[in-house]
């Protein structure tokens, strides 16, 4: 199984869209909130060398921008179809403090 993390915010519209998709297709995720985790910023600014959001990072492979094909591939995933969105309220956003 691919190791699959996002960094965004939860104000971030690609984010959430990025962040159903996974869920949607049952794919362990973990999202950090770079609007609330400081450390993680910086991560995400020295991996890509900007702040562009989503920033998907799947087995080493740096993805900016909800690229749902270039998703799609890292993941190995043949689907033609989306998935229903996932439910907004069960969205989980780690803030780097274990929050």
């Amino acid at each position: 199984m691919a190791q699959v993390m996002v960094y965004g915010t939860p104000t971030c519209p690609d984010c959430l869209r990025a962040k159903q998709y996974l869920d949607g297709h049952n794919i362990a995720h973990t999202f950090y909130d770079v609007g609330a985790d400081t450390a993680k910023a910086s991560e995400l600014k020295e991996k890509t060398g900007q702040m562009g959001m989503p920033v998907f990072e799947i087995d080493g492979q740096i993805i900016v921008g909800f690229e749902r094909m270039a998703v799609r591939q890292a993941l190995g995933l043949n689907d033609s179809t989306n998935p229903p969105a996932a439910d907004k309220s069960q969205l989980k956003v780690e803030n780097g403090n274990g929050q």
